[in-house]
C-alpha cells in the first residue's frame, strides 16, 4: 500500500503517463480540447474540470521537452500529477493482462467526452480503501470480475462499483444542448453585471 502511494518525480510520472496513452495522442487531444473551448468563462471552466488531466499532462510534457523543468508543479496540476502517480503505481501492481486493459482504459478516456473523470472517482474509492486499513483489489481491471474492487480486511470482502453521476447524467446531454446552455449563462451573468455611470 505504501508502495502504490508512493511519490515519484514529477518528470518520471509526466514521461510514463505520456507514453502509455501515447505522445502524440496527448498532444493532439490537448489542442484539440483548448481549441473547442470559446471564450465564454462557464465553457473554459467545464473544460478545465472534466480534462484538466490532460491539459496538464500535456503542458508538462511540452514543459519538460522545452526546459527540462517540471519542479513548479501547482493547481490544478497537482492533483493531475497525483491522479498520474496514482495511475502509475497501481499499473505496476497488475499482472500483464491487467496492465493491457489498463492501458486500453487510459486510452478509452483520453477519447472520452468526460476525460478521465470517471476513472479518478474509482481512484478515490482506492484511496479510501487504503486509508481505512484495507487490502484494495482492482478485480475490474484484472478481468476477474465485472465491479470495480474489492475491499477486504479481516476476512470480510465487499464489492464495490464506482458510479459519477455527472458523467452517467450528462451523457444524456448532446453538446449542442450544453453550449447553448452555456451561451444562455454568459447572457444572464452579462446583464446582472453592474452598470456604471460616466461619473
Amino acid at each position: 500500500d505504501s508502495a502504490l502511494l508512493a511519490p515519484r518525480p514529477v518528470p518520471v510520472v509526466v514521461q510514463w503517463f505520456s507514453d502509455t496513452v501515447d505522445q502524440r495522442l496527448l498532444l493532439k487531444r490537448a489542442d484539440k480540447l483548448l481549441a473547442s473551448a470559446s471564450s465564454g468563462s462557464f465553457q473554459i471552466a467545464s473544460c478545465l474540470e472534466r480534462h484538466h488531466v490532460e491539459l496538464c499532462m500535456a503542458g508538462a510534457l511540452r514543459e519538460m521537452y522545452l526546459t527540462g523543468d517540471v519542479s513548479a508543479v501547482g493547481q490544478p496540476c497537482l492533483d493531475a500529477y497525483t491522479f498520474a502517480n496514482l495511475t502509475c503505481s497501481l499499473h505496476q501492481c497488475l499482472t500483464p493482462l491487467g496492465q493491457r486493459r489498463h492501458q486500453g482504459k487510459l486510452k478509452d478516456a483520453l477519447k472520452s467526452d468526460f476525460g478521465f473523470a470517471s476513472y479518478r472517482t474509482e481512484q478515490y474509492g482506492i484511496l479510501l480503501g487504503l486509508r481505512i486499513g484495507c487490502d484494495v483489489n482492482p478485480v475490474d481491471i484484472e478481468g476477474a470480475a465485472n465491479y470495480d474492487f474489492e475491499y477486504s480486511t479481516g476476512g470480510d470482502i465487499l464489492e464495490v462499483e464506482c458510479k459519477l453521476l455527472t458523467h452517467d447524467f450528462g451523457t444524456l446531454f448532446r453538446r449542442s444542448e450544453f453550449h447553448r446552455l452555456c451561451r444562455e449563462l454568459e447572457k444572464r451573468r452579462s446583464r446582472l453585471l453592474p452598470e456604471f455611470s460616466s461619473k
